[in-house]
């Protein structure tokens, strides 16, 4: 999974466009939901609220491998749905990620 979002500037790119607050201007940290619902530790989540809102989620990306090697983006879609972030959801789908 990581290779497939972190390796790819354009995936990572909308990836962070719906997830990150500064790109979708609303109050919701997408990005943060998603941490805790994959069970990154609370140190970790605060190293990461100390970076430039922008590099949050792509810092995310680098943080789950660690907490789940075998994460998928199956399993990275059904958090996202279970979440309600649909806009993410589609994203992926719109990206044709889902069988990587």
């Amino acid at each position: 999974m990581e290779e497939v979002i972190l390796n790819h500037i354009y995936i990572m790119d909308k990836i962070k466009r719906c997830l990150d607050t500064t790109y979708t201007r609303n109050n919701n940290e997408n990005w943060l939901h998603l941490a805790y619902r994959q069970g990154v530790d609370t140190h970790m989540i605060t190293r990461l609220k100390c970076q430039s809102p922008e590099s949050r989620s792509e810092a995310l990306f680098q943080v789950l491998p660690t907490v789940d090697p075998d994460l998928s983006i199956g399993t990275l879609v059904c958090h996202l749905q279970e979440l309600k972030m649909n806009n993410v959801v589609k994203c992926i789908e719109d990206l044709n990620l889902g069988g990587r």
